[in-house]
């Protein structure tokens, strides 16, 4: 916990100090080379944002901007005597902080956040594996052993996701929801497998409850695999229906709106139900590789009793 915290309270105080300007980097037309060869536009209602540098650089046109104040500017670049051009947009949040594209688009300082969560999840895969090797040690066969080995493949996961986001950061919101995305991403691929799972289990719980009765119990199987598929399916199928429905009332719940709440409540909500997925498919294979190892682990034969 004391980690997470230093952590983001450093990421917090490098994008503040950075984020108050903002390097924008646009694509040069054949034979304009020079940077006065542009027109830059700036429409605000008030000065949001101040265009302190233009310069051409390695066959790209780079303007620099410093915040003022809070608030949402919208960029033109046309090359002159030409009608197509770039457009573009920036929000200027508290502390000046400056993002482009999107709300919580690209930043200055970055990455920061993905060297934060790599980080944080590598000290949380160090602790986690400790505690197996200690588990190991103590004793093969109990279940802690389990939720311990299930941790590491699912932190694991989630390192694996980060690595691209570490070569090029792709904004403060994509690069939080990549966290979550590699859960998911694990659980859509571990789909088929879990469909089978639940065929397999289903058969077997109704040759149980044909010998022992209907109870919670013998349906433990069933109801496991339907959690793992219908986990999986449901998010996605909820995300589509609410992006392309006309049926939502888009006043009450506008998931277009990236500056609302519904936005940032589905995405939460997809993300947390597909990781809750992820975690316990880990759980399950943690469980499958622990019970073949102990199948082919042959005891000493120095015990008095059993």
């Amino acid at each position: 916990m004391f980690t997470g915290l230093l952590l983001a309270v450093i990421s917090f105080a490098v994008l503040v100090l950075t984020g108050q300007t903002y390097r924008y980097s646009a694509r040069l037309q054949p034979g304009a080379d020079d940077p006065e060869d542009y027109e830059v536009e700036i429409e605000q209602e008030q000065e949001v944002i101040r265009l302190e540098e233009k310069e051409v650089r390695r066959g790209s046109l780079i303007l620099t901007f410093r915040s003022v104040s809070r608030g949402r500017a919208y960029l033109s670049i046309k090359p002159k005597n030409s009608d197509s051009g770039i457009m573009d947009h920036f929000y200027v949040h508290h502390f000046g902080v400056i993002t482009a594209n999107t709300f919580f688009g690209r930043t200055t300082g970055e990455i920061v956040i993905p060297l934060a969560i790599m980080c944080f999840l590598s000290v949380l895969l160090w602790f986690r594996f400790r505690k197996l090797q200690s588990g190991l040690r103590e004793s093969f066969y109990q279940y802690r052993n389990i939720n311990n080995l299930g941790r590491v493949i699912f932190i694991s996961s989630l390192i694996l996701g980060q690595i691209s986001f570490l070569v090029s950061p792709g904004g403060l919101d994509t690069t939080l929801r990549s966290t979550m995305n590699s859960a998911s991403i694990f659980a859509q691929i571990m789909l088929p497998a879990a469909f089978i799972v639940f065929v397999l289990v289903t058969i077997s719980n109704i040759r149980l409850m044909r010998r022992e009765g209907r109870n919670v119990k013998n349906m433990l199987g069933v109801i496991l695999g339907l959690v793992l598929c219908l986990g999986t399916v449901f998010p996605l199928v909820l995300g589509e229906f609410l992006q392309h429905s006309p049926v939502v009332d888009q006043t009450v719940f506008d998931v277009h709106n990236e500056r609302g709440a519904a936005l940032y409540i589905e995405l939460a909500s997809k993300t947390s139900v597909l990781a809750a997925v992820s975690y316990l498919e880990c759980i399950l294979i943690a469980s499958i590789i622990l019970t073949v190892i102990a199948a082919k682990r042959i005891p000493a034969l120095n015990k008095d009793y059993i």
